[in-house]
């Protein structure tokens, strides 16, 4: 006996079969445009995340504590004698494994420039868009391939994305050189060690405790000082101070005296 099928709801089946239709389409979109251009693999690479272009496993030791009975991440700030204020279980410090962006992806979507590139994304590689206005995730007809001057833009945005990670790279180049010549100044424990040189650096932020300040100051000879507590000054000042040489440390490669108490504060 032959089973007839019963369409129930019929424009439904019929707008169905249009996505279908249209996504099979866009299959074969995506095959010439990728078979259009030499680059045109590598921009597909660059904006989908994958190929040259895809995350990296990193492991990261988290900074705050994690409470294995509830299984989540807590602000250590928050927290009195290391235990969990929801379950009262003790907290360890955990690593834990994460993605991260290339380096040429890390800022693409940023800005207005970065939605209307995140619009294109997912018309070249997702099929259809929920963007901005298109909060229903509308249907593009075009789905798969992009136009000649969108193609365009695309190209120009990862040669710029190249061009300022050289660049940065460039920087940290000099940055680690500079660092590397520097040296640690007098001696720990000195508590009447005399500091004059330009502040290079300020930042904050607030914790429990209210706001700490955050001063790098670099002396005549180009070594670090840097000071953690009150606000002394703001960058591009030129200081001079007594304080305690509370210790010599080295971060990132770069060799720093770390002063406290300061005190006898000339800004000039």
């Amino acid at each position: 006996m032959r089973t007839q099928n019963f369409i129930h709801n019929g424009d439904a089946y019929e707008r169905g079969k249009q996505r279908n239709i249209m996504r099979n389409a866009s299959k074969g979109r995506l095959k010439r445009w990728l078979a259009a251009g030499e680059d045109h693999q590598e921009l597909y690479d660059w904006l989908d995340g994958s190929g040259q272009y895809a995350d990296v496993d990193a492991t990261k030791e988290v900074k705050g504590d994690y409470c294995e009975n509830c299984g989540t991440y807590v602000n250590a700030g928050s927290i009195s004698d290391r235990v969990c204020e929801d379950c009262g279980n003790a907290l360890a410090t955990k690593t834990y494994t994460y993605k991260v962006p290339h380096s040429l992806c890390e800022k693409m979507w940023n800005g207005d420039f970065g939605d209307f590139l995140m619009k294109l994304t997912q018309i070249l590689v997702g099929g259809h868009y929920d963007f901005i206005k298109n909060t229903s995730g509308e249907d593009v007809e075009w789905w798969g391939q992009l136009s000649t001057k969108q193609t365009t833009v695309v190209r120009n945005a990862l040669a710029r994305a190249k061009e300022n990670l050289a660049k940065k790279d460039e920087r940290e180049a000099q940055w680690a050189a500079e660092s590397a010549s520097r040296e640690y100044v007098g001696e720990v424990g000195d508590k009447k060690f005399n500091v004059e040189g330009t502040i290079a650096f300020t930042t904050n932020w607030e914790g429990t405790y209210g706001i700490t300040f955050l001063t790098v100051i670099r002396d005549a000879n180009d070594n670090t000082i840097k000071y953690k507590g009150n606000c002394i000054g703001h960058q591009g000042d030129k200081i001079k101070m007594i304080a305690t040489i509370k210790a010599h440390e080295e971060y990132k490669g770069e060799k720093q005296t770390i002063v406290q108490r300061p005190r006898k504060i000339e800004i000039g």
